[in-house]
């Protein structure tokens, strides 16, 4: 019976060395597919920001050449 004991100590080790390995591969690759996203995210808000820039720039050229400004008035909800 002297000789079961390292063997059960050897065994409970690898099996807790290969749960803490697993854990360390999930968390990884759960790290890894956030990223991709927080990319994909950087990306799709990158090209918003270029189409606005865009759009401004056509809307600047076009006041540029009629030499208008436009106006853009809120009603005034105070005076209710």
């Amino acid at each position: 019976m002297g000789s079961l004991s390292p063997l059960i100590i050897t065994v409970t080790t690898a099996l807790l060395v290969a749960v803490v390995v697993a854990l360390a591969l999930i968390a990884h690759r759960s790290h890894q597919r956030w990223t991709r996203e927080v990319e994909a995210d950087e990306r799709c808000r990158a090209a918003v920001h270029a189409a606005m820039r865009a759009i401004l720039a056509t809307w600047r050229a076009q006041l540029d050449q009629t030499q208008r400004i436009p106006v853009i008035t809120v009603p005034d909800r105070s005076r209710r």
